[in-house]
């Protein structure tokens, strides 16, 4: 298994600045998704993915504008 792992590509580390996510905020999209949703349980991970996602476009489009 140590093979595997050696063999495996090197990520590029990233400035630890862009993996900040404010927790709290994760937490209320996510649950405005499953509101969305009508809250049908079993759905807390796709709806936390998709708050980490819209956080993350967000934040990277906050970096990329001037000023």
């Amino acid at each position: 298994m140590t093979a595997v792992l050696e063999s495996a590509p090197q990520m590029k580390e990233l400035p630890a600045r862009s993996l900040e996510l404010d927790r709290g905020e994760l937490e209320r999209r996510a649950y405005f998704h499953y509101l969305d949703r009508g809250c049908v349980d079993g759905y807390a991970l796709e709806d936390w993915l998709a708050a980490e996602g819209e956080l993350l476009r967000e934040n990277s489009q906050d970096r990329g504008s001037p000023g």
